[in-house]
């Protein structure tokens, strides 16, 4: 599920295979709508395709000129992005990751 407040908008639940095609194209039109920022503190649990929706989220946003940033990055979420070759993947708000 997807909450916008403002310039950032939140994920609560799980992002995974099963509904990332769905929360993927929420976020599109978040990023479409202005949205800039992401909070990934609620999200329950993640797999690969979590990070391919990011890498998408984050080519939209750069189709718009724009940059997005993560905050609330779990440590499952970038220990995938760690796997991948991705650690740089979140800029800015990687400092706020919660353990």
């Amino acid at each position: 599920m997807i909450r916008r407040q403002g310039i950032r908008f939140s994920l609560e639940g799980p992002v995974t295979v099963d509904n990332v095609r769905k929360t993927l194209a929420e976020g599109l039109a978040e990023i479409e709508s202005g949205a800039l920022e992401v909070d990934l503190g609620k999200v329950s649990a993640v797999d690969s395709s979590a990070i391919g929706m990011m890498l998408a989220w984050m080519r939209a946003a750069k189709k718009r000129r724009q940059s997005l940033s993560f905050f609330g990055v779990q440590q499952e979420l970038a220990s995938l992005a760690r796997l991948y070759g991705l650690s740089g993947l979140f800029p800015q708000g990687a400092a706020d990751s919660q353990k």
